[in-house]
């Protein structure tokens, strides 16, 4: 009886999909998200709104990464929304990424220390894009 219970176990998690729920070629967006110089970020929200006007709201990690499954190939566009104490760039903080069925995109964003206010010449700093 044990090794009956333990196949039909092994073939239940052999069904499932690891997770992601959706197809293997769903087309995949990996948004990371840095400091000035390429040390991670932390956790900020990142808003996909897809081709189809689905949104998805998500956290990157600590390690400033987080990694999306849309719904379908087309042009997206990701929003980030810098964690407290950060901000970005001026039109920096809004990106539109196209990506094809089983392909993955790279969205990187760059955020500075709040009250930092750049070289002389650069673009002004603020929280979010409006």
């Amino acid at each position: 009886m044990r090794p009956v219970l333990a196949l039909a176990l092994l073939v239940g998690v052999a069904a499932c999909d690891g997770g992601r729920g959706t197809a293997p070629d769903a087309p995949i967006i990996l948004v990371r998200v840095q400091q000035e110089g390429g040390v991670p970020a932390g956790p900020s929200q990142v808003i996909i709104t897809q081709a189809s006007g689905a949104q998805i709201v998500t956290r990157s990690g600590r390690d400033g990464h987080v990694e999306i499954a849309v719904d379908a190939a087309g042009v997206h566009r990701v929003r980030l929304i810098p964690r407290d104490g950060y901000v970005g760039r001026e039109g920096t903080l809004t990106q539109d990424v196209a990506v094809s069925a089983g392909e993955r995109a790279v969205v990187s964003f760059t955020l500075y220390p709040a009250g930092r206010n750049g070289d002389l010449g650069e673009p002004a700093l603020f929280p979010t894009d409006r």
